[in-house]
């Protein structure tokens, strides 16, 4: 087979060509410090890498979302931290109220202190972030939730919060509702409250009560009625008597699993209500201890109704406590979730990062040896053809 002087200068540039070609690559690849130039390079590896890239966009709006919510659910906290410190205070004051040696003016004082801890708790509930928004408005951040109305407190916000998510399938809600955490405090214990009778005329105080057998309550709401020979009933709504026996100062009174006991000297007709147990804002509260340390006391019967009421704002106060350590336990754990998604996703960073350098990061050595070895062929065909280019017959003549 004969080849022409043409074809065959014709593969030799075009071997050039090729090995020009494979040395831009690899200097290009060299200068960008990556293997994938174009997907069409490594289509597999392309995918893979495209894949990564996508779950770090994802990482960092998901490291994003959690540091704005750590911070949010800090403030939450620290304003929960400070409410519990004021209904703390106020419990205080409501013990020194219920000193009976405590002549108008002193209550007075007492009375107006709180009056100052209920300023300082709406200015609480209406706290902000630094971004402006209100930490207990629910979701609608935009508007002051707590505004008083006359003698009331209102909550304009509302019971929905904002799921935030800090990592792949994981949300976390971004608050507690205002609503939730101030305006629904379980009344008394939880279970029942105990009142005196707004009517009553002698001087009989009740204590907190226990409930002593769960399953024989039966949740319905009665009444202590003390009868005129000294004796005690208890009443259903249906006036209907349940329970009875003779009253004592201090002794137990008990029916339906439950007992209670009244110290002092009721008058006849006087009477212990036993109200299942519903909701109470902490405004309200503290509004009936300013009103109790407010109220005469000039009789012994206005003492013992001033007594009821304090020990019920006593227990009620207890309860607020109870809640707002219950919504700080609360949001510790939601701060918990997000220090742990952030800790995942810091070492599945490290993973995928590892993962894709070793996709397309550039083995330097490699390549540098590479190019050389390009180099030095395509210098070797150079000077080939550069040689071959400048023979004749004349040559071998």
């Amino acid at each position: 087979m004969r080849i022409s002087t043409a074809g065959f200068m014709q593969g030799q540039v075009e071997s050039m060509s090729r090995l020009q070609t494979e040395v831009q690559r690899t200097q290009s690849q060299v200068s960008a410090g990556t293997r994938l130039l174009d997907p069409a390079d490594d289509p597999a590896a392309a995918a893979r890498v495209q894949e990564h890239e996508r779950w770090m966009l994802a990482a960092d709006q998901q490291q994003r979302n959690g540091d704005l919510l750590g911070s949010r659910l800090s403030l939450q906290e620290s304003a929960l931290a400070d409410a519990t410190d004021l209904l703390q205070r106020v419990r205080e004051l409501a013990v020194q109220g219920g000193n009976g040696a405590l002549d108008t003016s002193a209550r007075k004082l007492l009375a107006a202190e709180v009056r100052q801890r209920a300023e300082q708790l709406m200015l609480i509930t209406n706290r902000r972030s630094p971004s402006g928004e209100y930490l207990f408005a629910g979701a609608g951040t935009g508007a002051e939730p707590f505004n008083r109305q006359g003698a009331t407190v209102q909550y304009s916000g509302d019971d929905l919060s904002r799921l935030v998510e800090v990592a792949p399938g994981q949300r976390i809600a971004d608050g507690i509702s205002g609503a939730d955490l101030f305006m629904r405090i379980s009344a008394g214990n939880g279970v029942f409250s105990i009142r005196g009778g707004a009517g009553n005329t002698g001087t009989g105080v009740a204590g907190a009560g226990t409930l002593v057998d769960p399953a024989a309550w039966d949740g319905a709401p009665y009444r202590v009625l003390i009868m005129a020979n000294g004796a005690w009933e208890a009443r259903d709504t249906a006036d209907a008597v349940v329970a009875s026996g003779p009253y004592a100062s201090g002794s137990a009174i008990e029916f339906k699993g439950f007992r209670l006991s009244i110290t002092g000297a009721p008058a006849a007709g006087d009477q212990f209500h036993i109200d299942p147990s519903g909701t109470e804002s902490l405004f309200a509260t503290i509004d009936r201890l300013v009103a109790a340390l407010e109220s005469p006391i000039t009789t012994a019967a206005q003492r013992a109704a001033t007594a009821n009421e304090t020990n019920a704002v006593m227990a009620q106060l207890g309860q607020g406590l109870e809640h707002m350590s219950s919504a700080r336990a609360v949001l510790g754990s939601r701060l918990l979730a997000v220090d742990d998604a952030a800790s995942s996703r810091a070492m599945l960073r490290d993973d995928v990062t590892a993962s894709l350098s070793g996709l397309r990061d550039l083995d330097y050595a490699e390549a540098l040896t590479r190019l050389n070895m390009q180099l030095t062929a395509l210098q070797a065909a150079q000077q080939s053809v550069a040689r071959l280019g400048r023979m004749s017959l004349f040559d071998y003549l």
